[in-house]
């Protein structure tokens, strides 16, 4: 179910939909930055031009967006809402190393969760954390995600898909978000 979007903004960011234009800008060089993928699982190494292209138009996401910092319309990094099973979804995220422990991670959370929730109507978001990456968890955990347990993924049908062996599986379901929303843009 892929979604159009002209422009989301949110604090001092605003999103767009990712163009073939992002590949030069920056979104090459960050798949192929051995530091920015280590917590990644991309089964492909060295990607190149066409390799991104060919993946911006087949990919199958409910929002795949660049984030630009209002101020200086700087390419920061991209977000992408992915579905796992019906009404179940995921979402992954790349940030310029340069803009990493400024809280832009949580920002880019927050609006997944609001585009999710609010938007998508969507039931549940399922959100994964490497175990040697410490600032997705701690951001995760202080917007209220739960951790995601093997009875969870059994009740979801998502045991073949979450792999909680290499991460920490979190999730945020729609009653959740909703009792928590309020506060959610305050955090």
């Amino acid at each position: 179910m892929k979604q159009e979007f002209s422009r989301l903004f949110y604090q001092d960011i605003y999103f767009e939909p990712v163009k073939e234009k992002n590949i030069n800008l920056g979104w090459l060089s960050w798949v192929n930055n051995i530091k920015l993928i280590k917590y990644m699982s991309l089964e492909k190494k060295n990607f190149k031009y066409n390799d991104l292209k060919e993946y911006l138009n087949s990919h199958k996401s409910y929002a795949f967006l660049a984030c630009y910092r209002k101020i200086d319309h700087a390419y920061i990094g991209n977000l992408r809402i992915y579905q796992l099973v019906p009404n179940v979804v995921s979402y992954g995220l790349i940030i310029d190393e340069k803009y990493h422990r400024l809280g832009y991670g949580t920002k880019f959370c927050k609006v997944a969760l609001d585009l999710c929730f609010n938007w998508f109507n969507l039931d549940l978001v399922i959100a994964a954390a490497s175990k040697n990456n410490p600032a997705p968890t701690a951001y995760k955990t202080k917007l209220g995600f739960h951790k995601v347990d093997s009875c969870f993924l059994a009740r979801w049908g998502l045991e073949k898909i979450i792999n909680t062996s290499t991460g920490d599986g979190f999730y945020m379901d729609k009653k959740t978000f909703y009792k928590i929303s309020e506060n959610i843009y305050k955090v």
